[in-house]
């Protein structure tokens, strides 16, 4: 029996280090070039693995505009396969709360600006694969105070210490170190 699929919000973070060019590069210099290759086998992970990615509008017009070759070519395979989701999200009252957590307006801007993953990712099954750790943070701090983002699931693929690979072979479980709300360390796992 397939494995129950699942559905990730993707960060065009991942698709862009995800490209050919470098790709080569790290088959050729592993020890200084594993990101591309890491985005790479986690994108794989994903269509072998039957999840669904999920794409908002915003967050397809940005995949659009930042696209590789090799991610390109992926988003194919995984639209062929039927593992692609669409959702329309739009949550005012709760993206005011997340940003008012910040008194800082250079934390507010950056939360603002990717808060389409955290909308995509209610939409869905709340789990969000993105290399920006530093929102990640941010949103993990606003979690202390804005319960609905809590259970949101959030990996880094590019740090082999979360060893997203294996997760995604465990079925991708909304452990309590990949939780927003749960995560101990609020800077890496």
């Amino acid at each position: 029996m397939p494995p129950k699929i699942k559905s990730i919000v993707v960060d065009t973070s991942v698709a862009r280090a995800a490209n050919d060019k470098m790709r080569e590069f790290a088959l050729n210099h592993p020890e200084t070039a594993l990101l591309p290759m890491q985005c790479a086998q986690f994108l794989e992970g994903m269509m072998f693995g039957h999840y669904c990615v999920v794409f908002s509008e915003t967050l397809n017009d940005e995949w659009n505009r930042h696209r590789s070759t090799y991610s390109a070519k992926w988003r194919l395979s995984m639209t062929s396969r039927k593992l692609v989701c669409y959702v329309k999200h739009t949550e005012p009252i709760l993206k005011t709360k997340v940003l008012a957590t910040q008194s800082q307006d250079k934390e507010k801007d950056a939360m603002e600006k990717d808060f389409h993953l955290i909308e995509a990712a209610m939409a869905s099954d709340r789990a969000i694969a993105s290399l920006d750790d530093t929102v990640r943070s941010l949103y993990s701090q606003a979690a202390n105070s804005v319960g609905e983002i809590k259970q949101i699931v959030w990996g880094n693929p590019g740090n082999p210490a979360e060893d997203l690979l294996h997760w995604l072979q465990n079925g991708a479980p909304a452990d309590d170190k990949r939780q927003l709300g749960c995560r101990t360390n609020k800077k890496s796992l």
